[in-house]
């Protein structure tokens, strides 16, 4: 009877160990990729009826029927690197390679590992007061609390530096990258610096990147970024994804440098979404200036639109007679900015600068490599 008592206690003292003493090193399970979260509080046309997006027989970089329309341009993810969804998959594949030294996240030293056919070498140290000074991007992140250093060669070609913090179900991440690999037979250059956070519990997720892109592999991008030949942003994204909001703002050199605005709510199809952009930004192609983004309601380069989501995802619905010069159209869509007055507060805030929770135009993509550099 003794023993059969001291079984059962034995056996209780197992489980009361197995359930309450093992911690739960969130750590190890890694950090969360973003592209996912996007598509949950940002248009998708890739699931919409897009075809009128995508498919050319007009100049109106407005019109549902242009082949490079601003809403196409920003929010399918066959856009690539110019699409909100291009610069986020390259982000990703940088945090999947931070991810392979997950298990070492709470250790100090070297480590090795393998990935796309890539071997990886990481140092991983303490980080004392955080990043204070994010390269290019500004600002601190006072919430990372360990640096990761990793190069790896093979398949890919990678440096990258890493500072992190994972906070229970919250996480926060800068880094600077340099990502050489061949896609479709191309050999592509990346240059990256990204600050990244979210909070799982509330929803919330903040991005904001600068890259710049050799899309040829000429080595060009080493000394002097080709415009032609070479992709150059800024972005920031601010999004929730348990009430399905977000509001962007990025800054490109596509065409004569690209700006654009955005903001408002997926969570149903009769829900808004404000966009307010510009394919002539700049004086002159890779300027970098802005100089042709007058004051708010006097700018004569940028237009916008109001739409549901169900306008978005259902492009039939709107007027296909838009196709041609943006300036004589007078249907509902696109206006000019002098009509900014005529909006409700609700989607002033992601269209006039200066309103509360506005982004503002980012200011400029970063013109050479030494612009991201991270000491």
């Amino acid at each position: 009877m003794r023993a059969t008592y001291k079984f059962l206690a034995l056996v209780i003292v197992v489980l009361f160990v197995g359930i309450f003493g093992c911690s739960d090193d969130s750590s190890s399970n890694g950090l969360s990729t973003y592209s996912d979260d996007i598509k949950d509080c940002a248009p998708d046309l890739s699931s919409s009826a897009s075809a009128l997006w995508i498919n050319a027989t007009g100049s109106d970089g407005w019109s549902p029927t242009a082949e490079y329309g601003v809403l196409k341009k920003l929010f399918h993810p066959d856009s690539g690197t110019e699409s909100i969804y291009g610069p986020i998959e390259s982000m990703d594949r940088i945090i999947d390679f931070i991810n392979e030294f997950s298990q070492n996240f709470d250790e100090n030293g070297t480590f090795t590992a393998e990935s796309e056919n890539t071997e990886l070498t990481a140092t991983n140290e303490d980080l004392t007061g955080g990043v204070t000074s994010i390269p290019y991007l500004g600002g601190a992140e006072t919430n990372a609390i360990k640096l990761l250093n990793v190069t790896g060669s093979g398949d890919s070609s990678l440096t990258l530096k890493a500072a992190y913090g994972i906070d229970e179900l919250k996480e926060y991440l800068v880094f600077r990258s340099k990502h050489e690999y061949t896609e479709d037979g191309v050999t592509q250059i990346e240059y990256t610096v990204c600050h990244a956070s979210r909070d799982d519990e509330t929803g919330d997720i903040s991005i904001e990147l600068a890259s710049i892109c050799d899309k040829n592999g000429d080595g060009s991008i080493e000394t002097n970024p080709n415009v032609a030949d070479d992709f150059l942003i800024r972005y920031k994204f601010v999004g929730n994804t348990l009430t399905k909001v977000f509001k962007l703002t990025q800054k490109t050199n596509a065409g004569s440098g690209w700006g654009v605005m955005a903001g408002g709510s997926v969570a149903s199809s009769t829900d808004k979404v404000a966009v307010r952009a510009t394919q002539n930004a700049d004086s002159t192609s890779g300027a970098n200036d802005y100089t042709n983004i007058t004051a708010d309601a006097t700018d004569v380069l940028g237009y916008y639109v109001v739409l549901t989501m169900d306008q978005i995802n259902n492009p039939t619905s709107l007027d296909s007679s838009l196709d041609g010069d943006r300036r004589t159209v007078d249907g509902s869509w696109p206006k000019p900015a002098s009509s900014f007055s005529t909006e409700t507060e609700e989607f002033k805030k992601y269209l006039i600068i200066g309103e509360t929770d506005n982004l503002g135009w980012v200011n400029e993509y970063p013109a050479v490599i030494t612009d991201l550099n991270w000491d």
